[in-house]
């Protein structure tokens, strides 16, 4: 190998190991920015889960609460309808005992 070849070569392997340097240097810097935003998305990610555990809890209670309330009604309903059955009883008893002469012509 000539002394030309030799220095050919040698300047081939310097200008690989500079590109190969900077290929890292670019390398080590797309790393910590990959690194930062998946640091920020786990952020993120674990916000949405709070928020969603939050969520369904208060979903959960507004249910409890719906459901309660609909059970009051219900039963307010069925008390209402048997005061008005009672009602109806009485009427229509006061309808038989008067022969109808309470009702307006």
């Amino acid at each position: 190998m000539t002394d030309e070849q030799f220095e050919n070569r040698m300047e081939f392997v310097v200008n690989q190991l500079a590109k190969c340097a900077t290929d890292i240097d670019r390398l080590t810097e797309t790393q910590a920015r990959l690194t930062e935003a998946q640091s920020r998305t786990d952020s993120m990610i674990r916000n949405l889960v709070d928020v969603s555990l939050s969520l369904a809890n208060h979903l959960q209670e507004t249910d409890e609460r719906f459901d309660e309330r609909i059970n009051r009604l219900a039963e307010r309903q069925e008390r209402s309808e048997d005061r008005l059955d009672g009602l109806i009883e009485i009427v229509d008893k006061l309808i038989r005992r008067d022969g109808g002469a309470t009702l307006p012509s």
